[in-house]
């Protein structure tokens, strides 16, 4: 599995300028965007496992703290 994208759900950034973001694309373990759904569509090939969170919560926890 080398990427993810995860969508409809509460996706919490921790940064002030992104507000209610639709989705996350994760490749190779880090993300490596955060953004509306259809623009983060165009990342994603055959073998992207694509998670609908149905209303559920997702964000980051840092591992360096």
């Amino acid at each position: 599995m080398n990427s993810i994208l995860f969508f409809n759900g509460d996706i919490i950034t921790m940064e002030e300028t992104m507000e209610n973001p639709e989705a996350v694309y994760i490749k190779n373990g880090k993300i490596k965007r955060v953004g509306s759904l259809e623009e983060l569509k165009k990342n994603i090939d055959k073998e992207t496992v694509i998670y609908d969170l149905k209303g559920k919560t997702v964000y980051k926890i840092d591992k360096t703290i």
